[in-house]
């Protein structure tokens, strides 16, 4: 069994948090959402990129992203994406979502361990069900990266889930710019829905979503009373 699986963020690493996000604050939340696909099914992800460019009359070559969507289609894309999960088994959307005002200082210095961190807490489980998956990363944000690559990191563990009896999976990253591959933008587009009911944004099109979506969540026990008195009316 073969999978492909997208991968982008929303939200930020930045530790900023005097101030409103977008008003020279960090975002409180990361998100990083995967959408799982094979390769039968992966037309799938990418008609529902294109149609969506034709709604509004976007140009077919350039990338379009969440934060670029005006609602209607931001609503008309988490429909189409529900409906295509509900009829494809092969297709699933996971994420996390991290309160990122709980993590620990010493930390928040090397953002590939943590995206590393983040993306074996929600996918090392759901990628060792199958024998050969490749992870197919927006470069500009969640990219493999020489000092810390995310291929390596995964593999190790997954070594070991094999070593103690379970089914060996192999991994692969593809690297390909987000503007050439719609299954990235899908990504994105899921990301920034889930980012903004986290942010106490919006919850509309999460929870479209959400009958469909597995989702972790890292709320750390010192980002609880300032997440709850952080809530803002951003558009992300």
């Amino acid at each position: 069994m073969n999978r492909l699986v997208y991968l982008d963020e929303s939200g930020d690493l930045g530790w900023k948090f005097n101030a409103p996000f977008g008003k020279g604050g960090s975002s409180r939340h990361i998100t990083i959402a995967s959408a799982f696909t094979c390769l039968d099914a992966n037309k799938h992800l990418c008609r529902t990129v294109k149609k969506a460019k034709k709604r509004v009359n976007w140009d077919a070559k350039k990338e379009m992203k969440w934060v670029d969507m005006p609602h209607d289609l931001r609503i008309w894309f988490c429909e189409k994406a529900a409906e295509i999960c509900q009829q494809n088994d092969s297709i699933e959307y996971r994420a996390i979502v991290v309160a990122k005002q709980g993590v620990q200082e010493r930390l928040r210095h090397d953002d590939s361990m943590l995206y590393n961190y983040f993306i074996k807490a929600f996918l090392l489980n759901p990628i060792s069900r199958f024998e050969h998956v490749t992870l197919i990363p927006d470069p500009r944000g969640i990219a493999p990266n020489s000092g810390n690559p995310l291929q390596v990191y995964l593999q190790g563990f997954l070594f070991e889930r094999a070593f103690n009896g379970h089914p060996h999976t192999t991994l692969g990253i593809r690297q390909v710019d987000s503007q050439a591959e719609y299954g990235i933008q899908f990504a994105d587009m899921l990301a920034g829905a889930i980012q903004l009911h986290y942010e106490g944004v919006c919850s509309e099109y999460y929870e479209i979503l959400k009958s469909c979506l597995v989702c972790d969540t890292y709320f750390f026990p010192a980002a609880h009373a300032a997440e709850r008195s952080n809530r803002q009316t951003v558009i992300l």
